[in-house]
């Protein structure tokens, strides 16, 4: 059976960047863990090494309505903007990870596959004033180790058409430097805001990817825009619902 995921509203916003709007993504009201008896589960799925110990992979976690919910981490180190054409265009390889606790036999994890192009953008109107890059992106699942449903994920409301292929659009939005000094933020760190199409409509999620596991990583860190590398990371805690087909 293939699962349709159910995100609660996000609880609190993040401190540095933009609160210009909310989240379709819980947060995570459960602490990270240290496993120091290792993680099968994290080997298995090839978790990278700086997170086997830092992430909870074995313990579940609880939704912000209490309820009891699935753990997933998603992570991209190889994020790119280049060049072609006179535009720019970001490509990345983005992993998802997925625990739910116990014996850990059902985590599994997906892949997706970015393409995003370089916009110019009034980034108030997208929910992001505070951010300087923003780029349209076109997201597939290219190896799916995982039998879940991502439309309730990707801002999909109740009596929205489903997608006849795992792919989404939207915009990334990077807030990479200091909004009252247009100084690089500390350590190069990076908030990633998604902003999720879906046929009714748009949706924010304005924690995407964490400043303290974000970062951007350029020649000239006073430089604002493209090309550059960039690494992202976030997470969430999902519970899970009937529907979304078989």
């Amino acid at each position: 059976m293939r699962l349709n995921l159910l995100v609660a509203a996000l609880a609190a916003t993040v401190a540095l960047g933009c609160a210009d709007g909310g989240s379709d993504m819980s947060d995570d009201t459960d602490p990270d863990t240290d496993d120091d008896t290792g993680n099968s589960s994290a080997d298995r799925l090839g978790v990278p090494e700086e997170f086997k110990f830092l992430w909870n992979t074995t313990e579940g976690c609880d939704t912000a309505d209490g309820a009891a919910g699935t753990q997933v981490y998603w992570h991209t180190s190889d994020a790119k903007s280049e060049e072609r054409g006179g535009k720019y265009y970001l490509t990345a390889t983005e992993t998802w990870y997925w625990f739910h606790g116990g014996s850990g036999t059902a985590d599994c994890k997906d892949t997706w596959e970015i393409t995003a192009e370089f916009v110019t953008t009034d980034y108030d109107r997208l929910g992001c004033s505070e951010c300087e890059e923003a780029y349209y992106f076109r997201r597939e699942l290219k190896d799916q180790g995982c039998q879940y449903l991502y439309h309730g994920l990707y801002g999909y409301a109740d009596g929205d058409p489903e997608p006849e292929e795992p792919i989404f659009n939207g915009y990334f939005l990077f807030d990479t430097h200091n909004t009252f000094n247009g100084a690089p933020n500390e350590n190069n760190k990076m908030l990633v805001v998604a902003r999720y199409q879906a046929p009714s409509g748009y949706s924010l999620n304005n924690s995407y990817g964490s400043p303290g596991m974000s970062k951007r990583v350029v020649d000239d860190p006073d430089r604002q825009g493209p090309p550059g590398e960039y690494v992202w990371t976030g997470e969430a805690c999902v519970g899970s619902g009937g529907g979304g087909g078989a």
